[in-house]
């Protein structure tokens, strides 16, 4: 698969991956955000979704299927609620972490297949992302929202009035700007490897600006 953003661990990966895997899950996340749409940052997770409960296989099928990865060196899982996830060791000390959850809520845009994989639509990722920042801190989050607000054409009210009827939960536009003023506690080291410049200072001023102007409402 031709993709800049994409490494050569995670294009091995989705070669390696059976077809009834990718029937059944699609890739979701600042990944398939930067590697399909906005091609801002790196990314060493993978995150597969599935809205099918049928469709999670057992953890040791998994297992297996990663172990068939070309130049693994070892597979460790971990489950975090109800979520699946596998730090994958390479021979040469890269690591990839790769997830495969059931993520039971209806989606409001359209996934599209690429190559081997089915995308996540940029909508679905956005409004996850909001709903993801308000039960954790992730300088990743605050990243892919300003690169989101500042690409496609959606205001921050809109997601959240959209993240709002998608997961179905009340107060969003006032938990979502309590963690938007959280960028103040950012430090540099924090980010990821960025493709596309970016001006953290400037990045800190919009993302609490978009908070303020929330609370202000």
């Amino acid at each position: 698969m031709e993709n800049r953003v994409l490494t050569e661990k995670q294009k091995l990966l989705i070669a390696s991956l059976p077809e009834e895997i990718l029937d059944g899950f699609y890739l979701t996340g600042g990944t398939a955000l930067s590697a399909f749409y906005i091609e801002h940052r790196l990314s060493m997770d993978m995150d597969f979704f599935t809205d099918k409960k049928k469709g999670i296989p057992p953890v040791e099928y998994l297992r297996a299927m990663l172990r068939e990865v070309p130049y693994l060196e070892a597979v460790h899982f971990q489950r975090l609620f109800d979520r699946r996830i596998f730090k994958l060791t390479f021979s040469d000390g890269d690591i990839l972490n790769v997830e495969f959850t059931l993520y039971p809520f209806k989606g409001l845009g359209q996934r599209k297949k690429i190559g081997r994989l089915w995308v996540d639509s940029p909508l679905d990722i956005a409004t996850g992302k909001l709903f993801a920042m308000t039960d954790r801190f992730d300088p990743k989050d605050f990243v892919d929202l300003y690169f989101i607000l500042r690409h496609f054409e959606w205001t921050l009210n809109e997601l959240l009035e959209k993240a709002t009827f998608r997961f179905e939960v009340k107060g969003l536009q006032y938990t979502v700007p309590e963690r938007l003023l959280l960028a103040r506690k950012i430090e540099t080291d924090d980010f990821p490897i960025m493709l596309k410049d970016l001006d953290i200072e400037e990045m800190k001023r919009y993302l609490i600006s978009k908070a303020s102007a929330l609370v202000g409402a």
